[in-house]
């Protein structure tokens, strides 16, 4: 209502009857362009107030937007990373719901139990947003290198180098727990036309292949292989992980 064509735009709308509406969904139909002026100004406001609500076409259009400007000033993405905190076996979000833990001197054997942690966790969403945001916001920090404040990002090196840029989705699963849908562009990161020329040298195939395997790795102590895996013991009961 504050935009200084308010009244004229409404003046237009009001013109739009049935009929209009009808030919203009025939013409989309058809693949031609809508020829009244009223609706296509109609559509045009649909669309701008629809990219302010979160998960609506035209949002999703607006982050997709944002990608490919970021891919063509910086080049393609570098690393697609999905991060998917556990809520459920985690003490700091036990923390962030109110319990009264020792992370300094943790120890696991101590309550809450499995099924009360779960409990706890499903009782209190915001604790549980809470712990998301701030297991996000270090790993941040931490491994990507980035500190990203309202007015600024700051970025120093990080696991995987200097990070040029990066755009972030949170999304939901079925129970409501979050998880983070991430792209990276790293620091000069080749253009597309240099990337599929030097795809095709033997050199640069096995210096993608040596990065991943120097940073890009699933390890814990002790799995040494398959079998180890398997003689590991299933302690059902642990609340912790």
């Amino acid at each position: 209502m504050l935009r200084k064509t308010f009244e004229k735009d409404a003046h237009i709308l009001a013109t739009i009857t049935a009929e209009k509406l009808r030919k203009a969904q025939e013409e989309e139909e058809r693949n031609s362009p809508i020829t009244d002026p009223a609706v296509r100004l109609l559509r045009q406001h649909i669309y701008t107030t629809g990219g302010r609500v979160v998960g609506s076409d035209q949002s999703r259009h607006q982050l997709q937007s944002q990608i490919w400007a970021t891919s063509i000033m910086l080049n393609p993405p570098s690393l697609w990373i999905t991060i998917n905190p556990c809520d459920l076996h985690d003490p700091i979000a036990q923390v962030f719901a109110g319990k009264n833990i020792d992370l300094d001197n943790f120890d696991a054997r101590l309550g809450p139990s499995k099924e009360k942690c779960a409990q706890n966790v499903a009782t209190d969403p915001y604790a549980a947003a809470k712990f998301f945001h701030f297991l996000i916001k270090t790993i941040l920090m931490t491994l990507i290198g980035v500190d990203a404040v309202r007015q600024c990002v700051k970025s120093h090196k990080g696991i995987f180098g200097h990070v040029s840029a990066f755009f972030g989705l949170v999304e939901s699963q079925g129970r409501g727990s979050l998880h983070l849908h991430m792209l990276i562009w790293l620091k000069d990161t080749p253009p597309m036309e240099e990337i599929k020329h030097l795809l095709k040298t033997e050199e640069f195939r096995q210096k993608v292949k040596d990065f991943i395997r120097a940073n890009l790795r699933a390890y814990l102590p002790g799995f040494k292989s398959a079998d180890s895996i398997k003689e590991i013991p299933n302690e059902v009961e642990v609340a912790y992980s």
